[in-house]
């Protein structure tokens, strides 16, 4: 075996190792970070300071935080009614670095592969447009051609306190999808 060989297999090696070490340690970790990722996901205090990292808003009434998730780089906040149907939820999610591609685009095509496991053909509903801050922010329309799963999504970037704010509201059309609630929300990002 020549030198130059045996000195690439040593580095490989010692890179294989290095990996090993830091996925057994990542194993060991990982219930410690779920731990305290769902203690502050329901913490008032963080639930807020998440929420101000994406944009400053009221929750409509009827609505409470169900929960919210600051991944450094990503934060994600889930509101759903307080009492009732939970088929309704509206995410809002914040990014530090800007997204160069359209988050609906992103989402249909993340939503297209669900229809592998749901039978449901996601369809263009057009575009609901809510004024926020002074810019008209148009939210796409997307609606499942399944009778037996008649869901609507409407996705849409908005002017948040982050670099990039996202809203994505889904529910079934017709018995709990609250359009009415998601424009009070977006209307009152100040």
């Amino acid at each position: 075996m020549s030198k130059e060989l045996k000195i690439v297999l040593a580095i490989f090696g010692s890179l294989f190792a290095l990996v090993v070490i830091a996925l057994v340690a990542f194993a060991f970790a990982l219930p410690h970070i779920a731990k305290n990722l769902l203690a502050t996901s329901q913490d008032p205090a963080a639930v807020k300071r998440t929420a101000n990292k994406i944009a400053t808003f009221t929750i409509p009434a009827g609505y409470k935080v169900l929960s919210a998730e600051d991944l450094s780089v990503t934060q994600l906040v889930t509101i759903v009614p307080s009492s009732g149907p939970r088929g309704f939820q509206i995410q809002l999610r914040g990014a530090v670095v800007p997204s160069s591609g359209n988050t609906a685009d992103a989402m249909k095509m993340g939503l297209g592969m669900m229809n592998l496991f749901v039978k449901c053909d996601l369809t263009e509903g057009g575009v609901d447009q809510v004024e926020v801050r002074g810019v008209q922010v148009k939210l796409r329309v997307m609606r499942c051609a399944n009778p037996k799963f008649p869901m609507r999504i409407e996705i849409g970037d908005f002017p948040g306190n982050a670099n990039q704010a996202t809203i994505t509201a889904m529910g079934l059309e017709g018995t709990d999808f609250d359009t009415k609630a998601l424009h009070e929300l977006l209307t009152s990002v100040r």
